[in-house]
């Protein structure tokens, strides 16, 4: 092999293992949601990094648009993790083989087929990351680059050897052996495989201790947030700290009811297409409502988001619902969907209560509807309110750190089992 050659193959090695360095970063942030190996601020959802990231061809196969509104997808295999594998194999192969001579130098063109068809995968990954996400991520861009330049670098140190009158090279030696080449086949793969479940159980252990040490603060912090938000010797007028809302109930609002006796009204402002609501609601009903025992009156009102464009058709079909008196009904069909709002076909899905679709569909599509779902959200604009979910317990809002505690609402399920109590009224 000419000097030229050996260059070059050592060129391909430098640029397997940066490719594989690159896709570590890659997996490392995928799986943690952190930086990654080179300090970049890949888990920014505003960065190029975050929104490849964040995309549905961020793993293999591609993951379904509704695994994949709120962070990285958790089904399929992340394709950095993929591309970890193929460079550390790669690397491996070219460090302890490199360049087969003799009669086993028809195997060069097998690596160059692999390298080939990598290649391919890099330009059409690339093409998405351009063209489908408007968006680009440097780590992405830069394993793709050293990739294709990888091809380029083994093409021309395949080329470098010389060859006889029948095209079989002419150097001294078959290369590689046998043993060493079955070796370094089981070797390079298995070494991916090692860094990917090393890379996996640290950011599992990452993303526990973080959660540990959040879920620790807030619980020591509970017990202050309650008094400093409810505490009605303290705070009873705005002036105080924590204000007093007005919010406007209305007979149409759809409700669960509480029973006879004191009890609290929850007041929630959602939006049907919104994942942080279905986890409220979820909450809500398997864990908050238990807790009151029948004496929690929860009133919802509708407040679909701008960038939820099937929100508001949403909102209008739980309307055209609670006319037929199956309101909470439909919501549960529409809660199954959560994330697939823009396919849903409201009439089929109306024709599933049982209800009558030809008054459903006048009721979805009339001015009356929109109307009904226009003031529950200007009743929310006067009250402050710009994101869901937003709850108001007996008039105060509750902070979004706050509703996420049981804590605080199993404390002001005993504040009214107390003053239950002490009106002689039964639990």
């Amino acid at each position: 092999m000419s000097a030229s050659g050996r260059l070059a193959l050592l060129l391909s090695v430098i640029l397997a293992l940066a490719g594989a360095a690159l896709s570590a970063s890659l997996t490392s942030a995928h799986l943690s949601g952190g930086g990654g190996l080179l300090a970049l601020d890949c888990s920014n959802a505003e960065s190029g990094c975050g929104q490849v990231m964040a995309s549905r061809w961020a793993v293999f196969p591609p993951a379904d648009p509704a695994d994949v509104v709120d962070g990285p997808a958790q089904t399929g295999v992340p394709v950095a993790a993929l591309g970890l594998l193929y460079f550390a194999a790669l690397a491996v192969w070219l460090g302890f083989v490199g360049v087969c001579r003799g009669a086993r130098a028809a195997w060069n063109g097998v690596v160059l087929q692999c390298l080939g068809v990598g290649c391919v995968v890099s330009v059409l990954y690339a093409v998405l990351m351009l063209t489908q996400l408007d968006a680009l991520c440097p780590l992405c861009l830069g394993s793709h680059l050293a990739n294709l330049a990888m091809f380029g670098c083994f093409f021309v140190a395949v080329r470098s050897l010389k060859t006889g009158e029948h095209g079989a090279t002419t150097e001294p030696a078959n290369h590689p052996a046998p043993r060493l080449a079955l070796a370094v086949l089981t070797l390079g793969p298995c070494l991916g495989a090692l860094l990917w479940v090393a890379l996996d159980a640290q950011a599992s252990e990452a993303a526990l201790q973080s959660q540990g040490a959040l879920l620790a603060n807030l619980d020591a912090k509970a017990e202050l947030v309650e008094l400093a938000y409810f505490s009605d010797t303290r705070f009873s007028g705005s002036e105080s700290g924590q204000q007093r809302f007005d919010a406007s109930l209305r007979p149409e609002n759809p409700e669960i009811a509480a029973t006879d006796g004191a009890s609290m009204t929850l007041v929630v402002y959602s939006d049907a297409e919104c994942p942080s609501c279905g986890r409220f609601e979820t909450m809500l009903t398997d864990e908050i409502l238990p807790l009151f025992g029948g004496h929690l009156r929860v009133v919802y009102k509708h407040f679909p988001l701008t960038i939820h464009l099937a929100a508001e058709p949403a909102a209008r079909a739980l309307e055209a619902a609670r006319l037929q008196e199956s309101f909470w009904e439909y919501k549960a069909l529409l809660d199954e969907q959560r994330g697939q709002l823009d396919d849903v076909d409201h009439g089929a899905l109306a024709a599933t209560l049982g209800l009558d679709v030809e008054r459903f569909t006048a009721d979805w599509t009339s001015p009356a509807a929109a109307l009904r779902v226009a003031e529950d959200v200007r009743d929310g604009q006067n009250l402050g309110v710009d994101g869901t979910p937003t709850v108001f317990l007996n008039r105060r809002l509750v902070d979004p750190l706050t509703r996420g505690l049981l804590g605080f609402w199993s404390r002001r399920a005993q504040v009214l089992r107390d003053a239950r109590a002490s009106q002689n009224q039964t639990w």
